[in-house]
């Protein structure tokens, strides 16, 4: 009795299936990096926007301090003048009006919006825009 030998040839099955596995994970990972790059974009673009409106009420702040100054106005007392800065955010101010001059006593940040923070998550252009 002869014995058969099987055997088995792979010619070109293997590296076409690595080479397709190989193009999707890739793929894959591009897109992945175009929604992270949007996403940083978008978040990028909200600090550029909360930092510009800061610094506008800064400015406004500025120049409000300059004109009592120009005034020359004089009162002992501590005074508080409020700039918004957006509608979640204003700039405080307490200043004292004292021998012509204008004495900065401080300035904080006071959160006005909704208690809690935004959590959602945009996937793809989804609701969390």
């Amino acid at each position: 009795m002869k014995e058969r030998k099987f055997s088995f040839h792979v010619q070109g099955g293997i590296s076409l299936i690595l080479l397709v596995f190989v193009v999707l994970s890739l793929l894959s990972f591009a897109c992945l990096s175009i929604v992270s790059a949007l996403s940083d974009l978008r978040q990028s673009r909200r600090f550029e926007e909360r930092t510009a409106a800061y610094y506008r009420a800064y400015s406004q702040a500025q120049e409000y301090l300059y004109e009592l100054y120009e005034e020359g106005e004089n009162s002992d007392e501590v005074m508080t003048k409020v700039f918004p800065v957006d509608e979640d955010e204003n700039l405080i101010l307490q200043y004292r009006l004292s021998g012509g001059s204008v004495e900065l006593i401080g300035e904080r940040i006071e959160h006005i919006g909704p208690e809690e923070p935004d959590t959602s998550l945009s996937v793809m252009g989804g609701q969390g825009d």
